[in-house]
C-alpha cells in the first residue's frame, strides 16, 4: 500500500468514531432547538445526517475528500449552502466577528458547535 493511501486510511480510521461521538455529543443541542434526527446514511466513507424541524431540514455531510463537515439548510422557501447564508449581511457580519479557529486540532464537535450557532442566528431569518 503506497503512504498516500495509507494517510488516507488513517484519517478514515481517526475520523470515522470521531464523528460518530460529535454527532452523539451535539445531539442535546438540536433537541434544544425542537430538531430531531431525522435521517442517518453512512455511503462508503462519507456520512450524511439530517435533522428535521417543522419545514425545515438541516444536512450535515462528512467525508471525502478534506473530510471537512458540511452544512445545508432547507426551508420552506429554498436551499442555503453554507455560502448562500454568508450573502446575508448579519449572518456574514457575525462569521467575521467570530471567526472558526481550532486552537489545537480540527475537531468536529467543535465545528458541529459552530455551524450550531451560526444556525441560531439565521433560522429566524431565513425560515
Amino acid at each position: 500500500m503506497d503512504l498516500h493511501k495509507q494517510r488516507n486510511m488513517a484519517t478514515i480510521d481517526k475520523s470515522s468514531p470521531e464523528f460518530l461521538q460529535a454527532l452523539k455529543d451535539v445531539e442535546e443541542f438540536f433537541l434544544l432547538m425542537q430538531f430531531r434526527q431525522n435521517s442517518f446514511l453512512q455511503k462508503g466513507y462519507a456520512y450524511y445526517v439530517e435533522f428535521k424541524r417543522n419545514d425545515t431540514i438541516v444536512l450535515y455531510f462528512y467525508g471525502p475528500g478534506e473530510y471537512n463537515l458540511e452544512m445545508i439548510v432547507t426551508t420552506a422557501k429554498r436551499k442555503f449552502s453554507f455560502g448562500d447564508l454568508l450573502t446575508i449581511p448579519i449572518i456574514a457580519t457575525w462569521v467575521s466577528n467570530n471567526k472558526y479557529i481550532d486552537k489545537y486540532e480540527k475537531s468536529l464537535k467543535n465545528s458541529f458547535l459552530y455551524y450550531i450557532e451560526i444556525l441560531k442566528i439565521a433560522l429566524p431569518i431565513i425560515e
